[in-house]
């Protein structure tokens, strides 16, 4: 068995049970269409905010942080020329959510990880070196 998303094996699942008489309909289909619940993060240096949303199941992205009210809070965030993404993957604005994601809004790096863990390790030397 195989399924393109963990929604069309979950529906396949939730179908399954009606067939065999186990959930009546009337319980089931209501209970899928209610909504899924997803997380919008953004970072800053000082301070994480993680935001739970209750979202339709055909939200995208972009649906996902407008509802969450993230962009009230932090009105520097420019959906439009930030990057986002999905647990940790760089992802469209327009791209479906699933159940349990964690949306995540992403600042500009200001140095380049190589880069920053050189000057960690420069920083770290100097220390102990005492220069």
């Amino acid at each position: 068995l195989q399924w393109a998303t963990y929604r069309d094996a979950s529906d396949q699942c939730s179908l399954s049970r009606i067939w065999g008489g186990i959930h009546p309909p009337i319980d089931d289909i209501p209970g899928r269409l209610m909504g899924i619940e997803i997380e919008v993060v953004y970072a800053l240096p000082d301070e994480q905010v993680v935001i739970p949303v209750n979202v339709e199941p055909a939200a995208t992205i972009q649906d996902a942080i407008r509802l969450s009210g993230i962009l009230e809070r932090f009105p520097e965030i420019v959906l439009e020329d930030r990057m986002v993404g999905i647990f940790g993957r760089c992802m469209a604005l327009d791209h479906p959510v699933q159940a349990h994601d964690r949306v995540e809004i992403y600042r500009p790096l200001h140095a380049s990880p190589a880069d920053a863990r050189r000057m960690r390790a420069e920083a770290r030397r100097r220390r102990r070196t005492g220069k």
